[in-house]
């Protein structure tokens, strides 16, 4: 089977950044023997009373199906992950502890969408962008990559390399609160990752 352009253009762009992978993975990369696959990764959270820059990872961050692809602040070691598009989404839900049972769609929470998503890892600035440009659309009629933003090039993040994913609020605007209702955040993004080739 042909791989997609797209495909192509991402092994590329996987073989430029190689060396910034772990010494192993890069190791792989370097002599043929990754392959990348779809993935998509993902944390759904709750973020009542969230303020300042607040943290949407952690050590304490388990992986959990239907809830988040991340355990701790750091892909798996010789998991590589690329990636071109972003989504943001909110929800809310009158208990605690309902991340995997929200539905996620836009808001029009003002210091939400004032807010900007950051991702940086090891110092190095991965992605900054304010929550309104990545905010999912209301899902109605819409394909599902258009509930993404694309971006205009790919990102990437290291394997077993510590990151940090951070809602930064306007200074003194805290997330505004919704009476007797949680607050939940999804972030998700869209790519491809890193695989051991041993067919």
């Amino acid at each position: 089977m042909k791989n997609k352009e797209k495909y192509a253009t991402a092994a590329s762009f996987l073989i430029e950044h190689a060396p910034a992978m772990s010494q192993e993975l890069s190791q792989w990369i370097e002599s043929g023997g990754v392959k990348l696959i779809d993935h998509t990764a993902y944390i759904r959270k709750e973020i009542t009373g969230a303020a300042s820059i607040y943290n949407l990872i952690d050590d304490e961050t388990s992986k959990i199906d239907g809830v988040s692809t991340i355990k701790g602040k750091s892909f798996n070691k010789n998991e590589g992950f690329i990636f071109d598009q972003v989504s943001v989404a909110y929800g809310t839900d009158t208990g605690q502890g309902k991340e995997g049972a929200v539905r996620y769609f836009s808001t029009n929470i003002a210091s939400l969408n004032n807010a900007n998503l950051v991702i940086t890892q090891n110092g190095r600035l991965v992605l900054d962008l304010p929550v309104s440009n990545i905010m999912q659309p209301q899902p109605e009629g819409l394909k599902q990559d258009e509930k993404f933003t694309s971006l205009t090039s790919f990102a990437y993040l290291i394997d077993d390399q510590p990151m940090e994913w951070t809602l930064r609020f306007p200074s003194g605007v805290p997330l505004e609160p919704r009476v007797n209702l949680y607050q939940y955040l999804q972030v998700k993004l869209k790519g491809l990752k890193t695989l051991r080739n041993i067919s």
